[in-house]
Formats: C-alpha cells, sequence, structure tokens
C-alpha cells in the first residue's frame, strides 16, 4: 500500500477544516449575538414554553 498523493492529502486537510469551520459558524453567531445585546435567555424565568402545533400535549 502506497503513500497518498500530497495533493488529496492536502485537498482532505482542506476540506476537513473548511468543515469544521462551516459548523461552528451558527454557534459563533450566536455567540456573539448573545454578547453583543448582552441577551441572557436562560435567566427569563418569565417565558412560558412554546408548543405550537402540540397543543394537547400543553402543560396545564
Amino acid at each position: 500500500m502506497s503513500a497518498p498523493d500530497p495533493s488529496i492529502r492536502n485537498r482532505i486537510i482542506r476540506n476537513a477544516l473548511l468543515s469544521i469551520v462551516l459548523y461552528s459558524l451558527p454557534v459563533v453567531a450566536l455567540f456573539i449575538y448573545l454578547k453583543v445585546t448582552g441577551e441572557k435567555p436562560w435567566n427569563n424565568k418569565d417565558q412560558k414554553a412554546y408548543y405550537g402545533q402540540f397543543e394537547r400535549y400543553k402543560k396545564k
């Protein structure tokens, strides 16, 4: 079994890094949004849960 071509290895590494960046973008965007606005939705105790289309499962 021979070693893979360096250009293929480089392409695999580049694609893996690109995938990591693309998958992390929403998390980073949310983090930046919460830092800039100062919102802390996990501290909001007054807000009721939204059940949307699942009205029959609504807590009473």
